[in-house]
């Protein structure tokens, strides 16, 4: 009688029922996942970029939908607040409409992008719409998203743009010009910092005379009913030849007193719609050669003593810049409009967590069930 105890509970008869393995079988090819080490890398790689990426959208989309208000932009630079980055936000501010500037795309429809007057340049207001689809702020309230301009993709090249502009006339009080110091602000608040060769340009006003022009009418056909007209009417116009152009002549009338008199006398004779200005002149030299009397009260140019009563106002011609810590309003972004965020991250970390997991199966050492189970010929019962 053979020792049982000898024979491997595997091993058994040959033939059906036998308990021998096949060496074929254990021989087959493991199977593995089927995502490889190279994918799983590339996919979870590509999404914590995204997450990285899209991380301020997603903060922002988690913001309330009422924006924060946060008063005067103008208010806020001359206070030196700083202006909070990637917040939904609603303040009232002055865009400078004489200098925009836009940003085309692909559709070449293109946006546009304007200064806050007041800000010196901390401050600025991206449409997204153009001109005639734009929505038009009565009260100069906008709201939006408001970002770091350094964290658009745009701001390399609105600071190149910029710094590539030649300088704009920047209105000045006559009466700052007399306050002590090496800079003054602007009209709208913004600081000016002139240098020597600055130009400068004093406009005055000569009283007694206004520039009256005349449209082209039924009645008015040219330049000699036009002067007829303003005799008629009790105007003695210089003899002085009238700026014309195609539909307008421009007449020297002597006049003393208000803009509305002349405007009385026009409609006596039923002529309406006649522009009436006063007569300046114009003087441009540089801050270093303007000379300031203070104590006479007087502007000096080129040898010419303006009274500061007839100065009708005063330009520097400066040079746009951009601060550092300049910030863009992005106009009509809110969180509700990034929804889609939370959803996508979502999703791509999930997608993540399934690569990981997918990457650690892969990289694992593969264990055979059969491993060191004697396969050869069992040996005879």
């Amino acid at each position: 009688m053979s020792d049982k105890s000898s024979i491997s509970p595997l091993r058994g008869r040959s033939g059906p029922g036998s308990r021998t393995i096949d060496p074929e079988l254990v021989a087959l090819r493991h199977l593995r996942p089927a995502v490889g080490p190279v994918l799983a890398i590339t996919v979870v790689g590509l999404s914590l970029y995204l997450i990285i990426q899209l991380r301020a959208d997603l903060v922002f989309s988690l913001k309330p939908r009422a924006p924060l208000n946060l008063g005067d932009a103008a208010e806020l630079h001359r206070n030196g607040r700083a202006f909070p980055d990637n917040e939904h936000v609603a303040f009232h501010a002055a865009p400078d409409h004489s200098l925009p500037m836009r940003l085309p795309d692909r559709l070449a429809s293109g946006s546009r992008i304007v200064p806050v007057l007041g800000t010196a340049g901390r401050l600025w207001i991206h449409f997204e719409a153009e001109a005639h689809r734009a929505r038009i702020a009565h009260n100069e309230t906008h709201a939006g998203r408001l970002r770091a301009l350094d964290k658009l993709g745009f701001a390399e090249e609105l600071r190149a743009h910029v710094k590539s502009l030649q300088p704009v006339p920047r209105f000045v009080d006559v009466r700052k010009l007399f306050e002590p110091g090496p800079s003054f602000v602007d009209v709208h608040g913004d600081p000016i910092h002139p240098s020597a060769a600055t130009p400068v340009e004093v406009q005055q006003r000569i009283d007694g005379v206004h520039l009256v022009t005349l449209y082209k009418t039924d009645r008015v056909k040219d330049e000699s009913e036009a002067r007829t007209l303003l005799v008629t009417a009790g105007l003695a116009p210089s003899s002085n030849a009238p700026l014309a152009t195609k539909m307008s002549w421009t007449f020297e009338v002597p006049w003393v007193g208000p803009a509305q008199g002349i405007h009385a006398s026009l409609a006596g004779v039923k002529y309406h719609g006649a522009l009436v200005q006063p007569m300046v002149e114009h003087h441009r030299t540089t801050w270093q050669e303007l000379i300031v009397d203070k104590e006479a009260g007087l502007l000096r140019v080129d040898q010419k003593a303006v009274p500061i009563a007839s100065v009708e106002r005063v330009s520097f011609r400066i040079r746009p810049t951009i601060p550092t810590d300049a910030a863009v309003l992005i106009e009509g972004q809110a969180p509700r409009g990034y929804w889609y965020v939370p959803v996508l991250l979502g999703i791509m970390a999930l997608t993540s967590v399934l690569m990981i997991w997918s990457l650690v199966r892969s990289l694992r050492p593969v264990i055979r069930p059969f491993e060191g189970v004697d396969v050869g010929n069992p040996p005879p019962v």
